[in-house]
């Protein structure tokens, strides 16, 4: 049992010591964590194991549920990743109040002996700790967020867009489904994640627009171009000449149970094979969504609405790939 707070800086201990005895004690203590590190002090004294209460451990069980109830499943899986498998054998028994800049530093030299030049990935286990401290914060389950740690050197590489004539090809090779879904992915700028949790209530023709919900669970009006709306009424007509439309039903269910789709990549690995084009991933149509229209003129605020980034320096990144396409071009003068 945790230390029950009476007010003020005054806590109540209560230890369980046998079916008919128990160990009470009022207590001081600043914080609830000091609180805690007391109670695990008198139940080490009366022989007791000692609870890992508030250990970076125990906040790691609560804090995958909380993300499982309001992150995208991508998310949980990499944050359940970083979790068992690299941070909390490291830091598992320690309380977040406790981690100093040394252990941390510490974490990423064995990190780096472990995983030479995996920058990007060592840093991203960063981040979920330090998320994981700003929650428990958040939650009263420690005082402090995480403390300031500087990240490795790394430097992003620049996101490749599919060429016009590249989607053209295979597109032709989709199905009226896939079709539907794919362009979704390039004429509205969606994430993969947002068009597999998408809805057909979502979606509105005349005026023609669908409401995406984001991360975040926040919700942003994206304008269905008409190439698009052909496309989804096309699927729509068909869904509905075989009995399957419902009008709240996931657009795209999955075929087996009719659940949230988790992988969209076996229909493109297939039509890429047949079109016999480079490598695509289903990300790189929304990337060049976001380049086709900078290369169009198009303003960037704009472009970082309809993506819903929640910063413009991640659009930014769109105009170096439409600057480098364009020197490309002038160098082959």
């Amino acid at each position: 049992m945790n230390p029950k707070h009476l007010g003020g800086n005054r806590y109540l201990i209560d230890i369980s010591i046998s079916r008919k005895e128990r160990f009470r004690k009022v207590i001081h203590a600043n914080s609830q964590l000091e609180a805690i590190q007391k109670h695990l002090a008198y139940e080490s004294s009366l022989g007791k194991q000692a609870k890992e209460l508030y250990t970076v451990a125990w906040i790691s069980d609560e804090y995958k549920k909380w993300v499982k109830n309001n992150q995208s499943p991508d998310t949980l899986e990499d944050k359940t990743y970083y979790l068992d498998v690299h941070l909390v054998p490291y830091f598992g028994r320690m309380m977040p109040d406790f981690i100093t800049p040394i252990l941390v530093e510490r974490f990423i030299q064995k990190r780096l002996e472990q995983s030479p030049g995996k920058h990007r990935e060592i840093n991203l286990e960063i981040l979920c700790l330090r998320a994981m401290i700003r929650w428990a914060k958040d939650m009263k389950m420690c005082n402090n967020v995480l403390c300031q740690v500087k990240m490795l050197p790394y430097k992003r590489p620049l996101p490749k867009p599919v060429s016009r004539k590249d989607i053209d090809a295979v597109v032709e090779q989709f199905s009226v489904r896939n079709i539907a879904l794919y362009m979704c992915l390039y004429f509205g700028g969606m994430r993969k994640n947002e068009v597999c949790i998408l809805r057909m209530n979502q979606i509105h023709f005349e005026p023609d627009y669908i409401v995406v919900l984001g991360k975040g669970n926040k919700e942003r009006i994206v304008p269905i171009h008409k190439k698009l709306a052909g496309y989804l009424k096309a699927y729509i007509e068909d869904l509905k000449a075989n009995g399957r439309f419902k009008e709240d039903g996931l657009v795209f269910p999955s075929r087996r149970g009719g659940s949230v789709l988790t992988d969209i990549r076996k229909p493109l690995e297939r039509a890429i094979r047949l079109a016999g084009v480079s490598h695509i991933t289903p990300h790189m149509f929304r990337h060049s969504f976001a380049t086709h229209m900078i290369e169009g003129g198009e303003n960037i605020r704009t472009v970082q609405e309809l993506l819903g980034h929640e910063s413009v320096t991640t659009t930014q990144v769109y105009t170096h790939v439409s600057v480098e396409l364009l020197k490309r071009g002038i160098d082959k003068l």
